[in-house]
């Protein structure tokens, strides 16, 4: 196993600088080159630029590594310093200049051309060729695309487990920061400022941020419909590079509809539970069995179809409160829309009702259809 892998390495990315060849001959065989040179580290950040990159040799027996150039784009730029049989190293800042990337040089992110031509004891010389990246020093490993408005997250999942909401990322440096600041703004248009100090933590070089602390929320006043921005820079001696990431403030919502008809065979509904019989119908009405009152929202059209597909549970609260309610409903016309309140298990709960068809045989109703959805506000 030992020697495929050490033949695999002499192998890899591999031009050989050579005389010319018989049209007959297959190419030169890499392992009988005795040698090979190659990146340790396949990218680096715009805060490496003064940092040594290291190059790792293999070689046989009897084969040695006298001299690396490094190139950029074709031309030597400098030579590295050979530390050991398997070690040598040159400086990044030799790959100036930087923050010139893209067709108008202007990009701080992007690729040099580099090659590594060593010379062998052997006699033989080779050119491996290897793209450089310049990436982002800081980037996310987990991101949050939104967060309920008010939502502490101390429920459970479905698993019985505790949700997490956390920023998650890292340094992709070489070099050894000298410091990582987090701000915030709220919206794309708004101002960055600084977190407070212990924002964030770092444990096995990762750094987290736990959005449970509703810091949105107690100390940057956003709302639902708002956009929370953070910015990440990571800082060494004078040079600073940053990422950003963000956060969308979203309504808690009901759960998604569910249809249902009432019919001579389907007098009785629980909206959440079919043995916890919410409502029964009769009568051309729609009865509370228990604590569950209704009002009819008085919206219409687009407004009154929004109203239903968003089922914001803060408007829901909002409207509910403001309106008189009734045990009962009734007189149905197609794309009516009623909110209802109930409480179940110490948790008051929010929910609407449509009416998505009414059959009517020889002027009397017989059939209602309907869409309901429901949802509780966790605070």
């Amino acid at each position: 196993m030992k020697n495929l892998v050490y033949k695999v390495l002499l192998g890899a990315s591999m031009t050989v600088i050579l005389g010319a060849c018989n049209d007959e001959d297959s190419g030169p065989d890499f392992v009988d080159l005795g040698a090979n040179v190659l990146l340790q580290n396949g990218s680096i950040t715009p805060l490496d630029r003064n940092e040594d990159i290291k190059l790792k040799i293999f070689s046989k027996t009897g084969v040695k590594v006298e001299g690396i150039e490094i190139h950029k784009d074709a031309k030597k730029v400098s030579d590295a310093k050979i530390v050991s049989e398997e070690l040598a190293t040159f400086n990044a800042s030799t790959l100036a200049p930087y923050d010139q990337f893209g067709d108008k040089k202007d990009q701080k992110y992007g690729t040099f051309n580099v090659s590594l031509v060593s010379k062998l004891s052997n006699g033989k010389t080779i050119n491996n060729k290897f793209p450089l990246k310049v990436i982002s020093t800081i980037s996310f490993t987990n991101t949050i695309e939104s967060l309920e408005y008010k939502n502490p997250y101390t429920k459970l999942d479905k698993d019985k487990k505790e949700v997490t909401k956390n920023i998650v990322f890292k340094s992709n440096a070489l070099t050894t920061l000298d410091e990582v600041t987090v701000a915030w703004k709220k919206n794309k248009n708004g101002t960055y400022a600084p977190t407070k100090e212990n924002y964030f933590t770092k444990k096995d070089g990762n750094y987290t941020i736990n959005l449970k602390t509703l810091n949105y929320l107690n100390e940057y006043n956003l709302n639902a419909g708002d956009t929370l921005y953070y910015r990440v820079t990571a800082k060494k001696g004078n040079l600073t590079d940053s990422s950003e990431t963000k956060v969308a403030i979203v309504t808690q919502a009901m759960s998604a509809a569910k249809s249902f008809t009432f019919s001579e065979g389907n007098k009785s509904l629980g909206f959440l539970d079919a043995d916890k019989v919410d409502v029964e119908y009769g009568s051309e009405t729609i009865t509370s069995t228990g604590g569950l009152k209704f009002f009819k929202v008085t919206k219409t059209g687009d407004d009154l179809e929004k109203y239903f597909t968003d089922g914001d549970l803060f408007n829901a609260r909002v409207d509910f409160d403001d309106n008189t309610s009734t045990t009962s409903i009734s007189n149905f016309e197609l794309n009516d829309v009623y909110l209802y309140k109930t409480k179940r298990d110490d948790k008051v709960s929010y929910g609407l009702i449509k009416i998505t068809e009414v059959l009517v045989v020889n002027g009397v109703q017989k059939n209602v259809k309907i869409d309901y959805k429901e949802g509780v506000i966790y605070e």
